[in-house]
């Protein structure tokens, strides 16, 4: 499941970056819109790393249900 969450993460990234710069639409995170708009490669790198320290973080405390949790929510939002 992490894997695919981040798969779906990057995938996001790009439709997004995509549709953005067609303006198709609007990138709707308020803290990642300008860059999805003016600087497009650090949009991707500042997504991917959040999503990607995220998930790392949860996978090392997968032991406690509450992370477990946070995976499963996680995939089930890209999903």
């Amino acid at each position: 499941m992490v894997v695919a969450t981040l798969l779906f993460n990057l995938v996001d990234g790009l439709l997004t970056l995509l549709h953005v710069q067609t303006g198709f639409a609007a990138e709707a995170n308020p803290l990642l819109a300008d860059l999805a708009t003016f600087a497009p490669v650090r949009f991707m790198l500042v997504k991917v790393a959040l999503v990607s320290l995220g998930a790392w973080l949860l996978w090392e405390k997968r032991e406690h249900r509450m992370a477990v949790i946070g995976i499963c929510t996680t995939f089930l939002g890209y999903a």
